[in-house]
């Protein structure tokens, strides 16, 4: 089964496919605001090919139901915290399905849960403006670029590349508490990534105010380490992470550490210096002023 967007789809044109025997198939535009002619084909194997199968296929009847669903997530109209729910979706073979969340205001900031009820994805976005899409919103360290955050819901040992699925994560838009402030005014696209197999998940949004942080909150060093790693990294048990490190030859190793060791040796001393000279220079009792 063949889709495609403005023009009828052919074997090698198409903007997806479910190949036999996947019997569902579900997207969308990245702009989903914009109307558009979608055009489905179902493509029979020849006789031959349907014979030589085990077992052999006959002929048969099929149904083929199209279904059209709302992509606007409108929170703006709701009070603040109020939350708005996307259910039974289903997604597969690699393709996008988008969502649109319209006229957010900066003071706000998308908050999205995620849900895998059946299947697997392999990721979810939350970028400003335009879709989230592979790979190019995707940094070298495989972060989101830009206005945009997002998260891996399937990751992969590289050691083994054996894959490991997420069945519920929750993404929001940084607000400068942690991570850089991404607010910013206008529409806010989600976007869901599918995988090989047809997906069920659904999804509640909201938006969310900043925090308002009067005292020290310790930070999740296990979780923050895991975001740090993307989709091919491992964080083991004493919190440090696997590193190209590990496959250097001894000395090729040990010549990297005594680098990083003389350089923060270096920057004591400069810290040290910086204050001997503000110790020398000011008079009278410096008040403490520890961070909270």
């Amino acid at each position: 089964m063949y889709a495609r967007r403005g023009e009828p789809p052919t074997e090698e044109e198409y903007d997806a496919v479910a190949p036999w025997p996947l019997q569902r198939l579900a997207l969308s535009g990245c702009d989903v605001k914009e109307p558009s002619v979608w055009y489905v084909a179902v493509r029979l194997e020849s006789e031959a090919t349907a014979l030589s199968r085990e077992p052999a296929l006959g002929r048969t009847r099929f149904e083929l139901t199209a279904t059209l669903k709302g992509a606007n997530a409108s929170l703006m109209r709701l009070p603040v915290g109020a939350q708005i729910s996307l259910p039974h979706n289903h997604l597969c073979c690699g393709v996008y399905q988008d969502f649109v969340v319209e006229d957010v205001t900066r003071e706000l900031a998308l908050r999205v849960e995620v849900t895998v009820h059946e299947g697997y994805l392999e990721a979810i976005y939350l970028k400003h403006s335009s879709c989230g899409r592979y790979p190019d919103d995707i940094g070298e360290d495989e972060a989101c670029l830009g206005r945009c955050q997002m998260k891996w819901l399937t990751t992969y040992n590289p050691y083994t590349l054996a894959p490991t699925y997420v069945t519920s994560a929750v993404v929001t838009v940084p607000q400068g508490v942690v991570y850089a402030d991404k607010r910013f005014p206008g529409d806010w696209y989600i976007s869901v990534t599918g995988a090989d197999v047809v997906s069920n998940f659904s999804i509640v949004a909201e938006l969310v105010e900043s925090p308002i942080i009067d005292r020290f909150i310790p930070l999740d060093e296990d979780k923050a380490a895991a975001e740090r790693c993307g989709r091919f990294c491992v964080v083991l048990a004493d919190g440090t992470t696997s590193s190209l490190e590990d496959g250097l030859l001894p000395s090729a190793a040990a010549a990297g550490r005594a680098s990083a060791t003389t350089m923060r040796q270096a920057v004591s001393l400069t810290i040290a210096g910086l204050a001997v000279i503000s110790t020398a220079v000011c008079s009278g009792r410096v008040p403490d002023r520890r961070r909270r």
